[in-house]
């Protein structure tokens, strides 16, 4: 008798989920011909704003492990050991982009937690590992 009462609790909390959950990728086709070849192609992003930045975090991630495999930029745990020899304290965050022009170059910001509460900002050429500004008190 027991097992029955959890029997249905599960298919109640199942159906509960299913009705809850939304598809989370939109695969809306095209609706001319014409839209197909001007427009961009439908089902690729996904319509919920966190989803699409998620996604487009991944795809930035994704691209920054192609560069230092292919030699563009130094791993981060390189850039991280620099940091810190250069500027005692705790590193509390890193970005790493690109800088456009007319030759793109990648670029890591990372932010020092001193011991007297400031922070710096320390900007370093991801390919070379040289350091190009430091904003903040030193």
């Amino acid at each position: 008798m027991m097992w029955k009462k959890f029997g249905i609790l599960g298919l109640v909390a199942g159906a509960l989920l299913l009705r809850a959950a939304r598809p989370a990728l939109a695969l809306d086709p095209p609706s001319s011909s014409k839209a197909r070849s001007t427009a961009k192609p439908q089902g690729l992003y996904p319509r919920d704003e966190r989803k699409q930045r998620a996604l487009e975090q991944f795809m930035r991630h994704d691209r920054a492990r192609s560069a230092v495999k292919a030699g563009e930029i130094r791993p981060l745990g390189e850039i991280r050991q620099r940091v810190s020899r250069q500027f005692p304290g705790r590193i509390v965050g890193v970005e790493l982009y690109e800088q456009g022009g007319g030759r793109k170059s990648w670029i890591y910001d990372v932010r020092v937690l001193k011991q007297t509460g400031d922070v710096l900002s320390v900007k370093m050429d991801a390919r070379t590992g040289n350091v190009l500004s430091v904003k903040g008190r030193r």
